[in-house]
């Protein structure tokens, strides 16, 4: 499919109206997060860590660059349509970071702001930190996140629902039809698509992105093997810039799914290495979750380019595991299909994680890290756990809890330089409680008993709020 490209230099918080060729109003906005190691930036028209100033999300001091969209396909079913069923792709392209998606449009998606509040953009992308929190529009209702559009029902609906310390949430949709190939957009499903992305601002998880997103499918048809797929661009290279050889390699086992980027310089210092996990795929009520279905690289040079080849490309349920001959610009796919047909009115989840680790100059290829890294966020986002990791009003609370001897022997001391101890959780890296102890008493200071447990890496929740790593000899 090939998209409208245009060309927008705004930066954080500053929402400006543009007008397509029809005057269907359009509002942009773009987004960056405060805390943690990773810069990133999202907007709402798809474009995940892209910005039309830098290449893309940036980790430690540049060293490492990505940029991402959704890919979204299937064979569209519609009986009314003088055309048999086609293949069809809404698409993110990673070489140019084109979009078929836009803000709301107001011709078609009724007011363009809150109906709530004056001159606040429903698809303005939203910081956590920079709203109270009674403002968020994720909130907590029953068990489920759930985003909530009017303003003064979102604080009487439920808790705020955030992802880590610092969230970004931004909402997309491809329903303005200036935007869609001309004389084929019976052709063109539309989507809704609501993006979450969680950061955390000390320790382990300062390394660490989630990115959650709902589609929900607003046409009227029956799509037939719908499929959904993260498109990326990963590169590495001192500064943002990519060294020449760039390698993917694909990991596939029981506890994590994805792939990794490394360099292939022997230079020193050793290059960082980036691992994209796959969380959760196409689902929704009714389509259970297939897993990760296909797992595809290509260059440039070789680019899917129309609606055929590019469904046909994230359905191939090929998985390329092994490293590539060292590309300097390698785009991946992690694919979601599934066999059950997506329906009107569907909301369906496709959830990602990326973590961004330095190797040491003496073992500059120990993946050893990356993997775990991808082992243990998989873990606690399959036990419901990656959330309770928060600390929300204080991005800084890892650093205030201290654990001495760590790695530790059959006891350890917890010291928090705050607030009291009150309780100890001990979880283990699936994400599983296995024990509670409470202090009793107004110290800040407090043991941790290990005895008996085996050796290795566990997490220990302070006042149910902290969560900090051990690790057992």
């Amino acid at each position: 499919m090939q998209t409208r490209t245009i060309s927008i230099t705004i930066f954080l918080l500053v929402a400006v109206a543009f007008a397509a060729p029809n005057a269907y109003s359009q509002w942009f906005g773009r987004i960056h997060n405060t805390i943690g190691h990773w810069q990133a930036s999202a907007d709402n028209r798809g474009i995940v860590f892209n910005n039309d100033n830098r290449g893309g999300g940036l980790w430690n001091t540049q060293t490492l660059v990505f940029g991402a969209g959704l890919w979204i396909g299937g064979i569209i079913n519609c009986p009314t349509c003088k055309k048999a069923p086609v293949a069809m792709s809404v698409t993110y392209d990673p070489n140019s970071a084109r979009t078929d998606f836009v803000p709301g449009s107001a011709i078609y998606d009724g007011a363009s702001i809150d109906s709530s509040t004056t001159g606040s953009l429903k698809y303005q992308p939203t910081l956590s930190s920079s709203v109270p929190a009674s403002e968020w529009p994720m909130r907590l209702v029953g068990q489920n996140p759930s985003y909530i559009d009017v303003i003064p029902s979102r604080q009487s609906a439920g808790p705020a629902y955030m992802i880590g310390d610092e969230d970004i949430f931004t909402i997309y949709k491809n329903t303005d039809r200036t935007f869609w190939t001309p004389n084929d957009t019976t052709n063109v499903p539309r989507f809704e698509i609501r993006t979450q992305i969680g950061f955390w601002g000390s320790g382990f998880w300062s390394d660490v992105v989630v990115v959650k997103n709902e589609l929900i499918y607003l046409g009227s048809d029956t799509i037939l093997n719908p499929a959904i797929a993260l498109a990326f661009d990963g590169d590495i290279g001192s500064g943002g810039s990519a060294v020449s050889n760039n390698y993917l390699r694909g990991f596939l086992d029981s506890g994590v799914n994805g792939c990794m980027f490394r360099s292939g310089s022997k230079t020193s210092p050793a290059q960082p290495l980036l691992g994209v996990y796959f969380l959760r795929g196409i689902s929704s009520t009714h389509i259970s979750d297939p897993g990760l279905t296909t797992l595809r690289r290509w260059t440039i040079y070789n680019d899917p380019g129309n609606s055929d080849q590019r469904y046909n490309f994230m359905t191939s349920r090929e998985k390329d595991i092994l490293d590539t001959g060292g590309a300097a610009d390698v785009r991946v796919l992690l694919s979601s299909m599934s066999t059950t047909s997506l329906l009107p009115g569907d909301t369906l989840h496709f959830d990602y994680a990326l973590c961004g680790v330095q190797p040491s100059n003496s073992n500059p290829f120990d993946t050893t890290a990356i993997v775990n890294c991808g082992k243990i966020i998989t873990a606690l986002y399959q036990s419901g756990q990656l959330g309770s990791l928060a600390v929300h009003s204080n991005s800084t609370a890892e650093e205030s809890i201290t654990v001495y001897p760590n790695p530790a022997g059959d006891e350890c001391t917890i010291v928090s330089s705050s607030d009291p101890i009150v309780s100890i959780e001990l979880f283990n890296t699936l994400g599983i409680s296995l024990d509670i102890q409470t202090t009793g008493n107004n110290s800040r200071s407090a043991w941790l008993h290990l005895d008996g447990r085996a050796a290795g890496p566990y997490y220990a929740k302070i006042n149910g709020r902290y969560f900090v790593k051990i690790l057992k000899r």
